[in-house]
């Protein structure tokens, strides 16, 4: 996945907080995503005018002890989710 793409969220889905994790339905098309509190966290970073290297920076700025896997479990959140439909990429 490109770097400087702006990853958001595709109309249509509900989200339920539960706790620090998060679920994404879409009731039309009965697609159901569980995420992690990580998952969760940035798919929330998602919201097209931050690019994944901005949500990566950010999120390697909050935890630095991650830092050194941060770029790859980003962008493999990104593709699950790019690929499920619920974000799309600009």
């Amino acid at each position: 996945m490109d770097i400087s793409v702006k990853p958001r969220p595709v109309a249509g889905f509900d989200l339920e907080s539960l706790e620090d994790e998060l679920v994404i339905y879409h009731p039309v098309s009965e697609a159901i995503f569980y995420c992690n509190p990580s998952a969760a966290l940035i798919f929330r970073l998602c919201d097209g005018t931050r690019s994944v290297a901005e949500i990566t920076r950010l999120l390697a700025e909050a935890y630095p002890q991650a830092e050194a896997r941060m770029a790859d479990d980003v962008r493999e959140t990104l593709e699950r989710l790019v690929a499920h439909g619920a974000l799309t990429c600009s």
